[in-house]
């Protein structure tokens, strides 16, 4: 992982992914992008369960801040809501993970 990926506040580790709606103009630009991004394993299933699975196997603190979601909406529709779902319904229900739209 990138050391710009880490932040560290008072003997806290953040990690922070930026992911681009501009480069998940489609299904797989989308999981490739994400997967990249976030360093997902390689056996990453390419889908809304497999993505799910990875964020909640998250083990520190992390914010992940997606820019251009309009991009991604256009390009994908629904499904592209359903993949910006995915992440702010963990940012619910996980301590330490926090999603943000810009």
């Amino acid at each position: 992982m990138k050391a710009s990926n880490y932040y560290m506040e008072m003997n806290k580790v953040m990690r922070i992914f930026i992911l681009d709606g501009k480069q998940m103009n489609d299904k797989n630009k989308a999981y490739s992008h994400i997967a990249k991004t976030m360093c997902f394993p390689d056996y990453f299933g390419n889908n809304l369960d497999a993505l799910a699975d990875c964020l909640s196997e998250l083990d520190n603190e992390t914010i992940v801040i997606l820019i251009n979601k309009d991009k991604l909406i256009d390009g994908l529709g629904e499904y592209g809501q359903s993949i910006v779902d995915t992440f702010s319904e963990l940012s619910i229900g996980e301590d330490g993970f926090v999603f943000v739209e810009k």
